[in-house]
């Protein structure tokens, strides 16, 4: 065994265990470019958690293999160089022996990026607006209902949005406005990434 793989032996990723990221086209369980794996396989994104594909990732952080993680991954990449993992406990990299598989029954954060609706056109992200239009509204819809009714019993935090802004986006403001705590029982924080704009005392 290689010094590489004796070392990640000794610790294993989180984020597997507890986080997805929502696309339109494809899901993952990890930042895309620091796990490069497409979990998705159908539209059930509970499905999609428990696929094959996510347990073969979720395998390869306890056997050493790390699968299809990358060195863009500033935590992977600083446990490589320093040989321990740092910022402890705000990485997601842990000790070998605290990993308990009765801690992980579902994800606890989701970040959602496949509601690209946005009320700017920066040249930092893109050169064309972005409307609420009828095709995408029903995309995302399909996205909501789905969070409900399969996620919701896990979810401690939400991140909105990754690829537009929750307040211009009709379906997405209206998910924030009708989350019920009875089906989200451990929700404990929603995380808004937007511009400010729409982000008036009224909203």
């Amino acid at each position: 065994m290689d010094k590489k793989r004796a070392l990640l032996k000794k610790y294993f990723c989180e984020s597997p265990f507890t986080y997805s990221e929502i696309h339109q086209t494809y899901q993952s369980l990890c930042c895309p470019y620091w796990n490069t794996t497409d979990i998705k396989n159908s539209d059930n994104l509970l499905g999609n958690w428990n696929s094959d594909k996510a347990i073969e990732v979720r395998e390869s952080m306890l056997d050493g293999t790390w699968k299809n993680c990358t060195e863009f991954c500033p935590h992977l990449d600083q446990l490589l160089k320093d040989g321990e993992p740092q910022d402890y406990p705000a990485t997601p990299i842990r000790p070998i022996e605290e990993f308990n598989p009765n801690n992980y029954k579902g994800p606890k954060k989701i970040k959602l990026c496949f509601d690209h609706s946005c009320n700017l056109k920066c040249p930092s992200c893109r050169h064309e607006l972005y409307p609420n239009s009828d095709v995408f509204a029903k995309i995302s819809e399909k996205f909501f209902d789905s969070i409900s009714k399969d996620l919701s019993f896990s979810l401690e935090e939400i991140f909105t949005s990754g690829t537009g802004d929750p307040f211009y986006s009709k379906p997405m403001r209206n998910f924030l406005e009708t989350i019920d705590t009875q089906k989200f029982p451990k929700l404990r924080s929603i995380i808004i990434h937007t511009n400010g704009i729409l982000w008036t005392p009224k909203v």
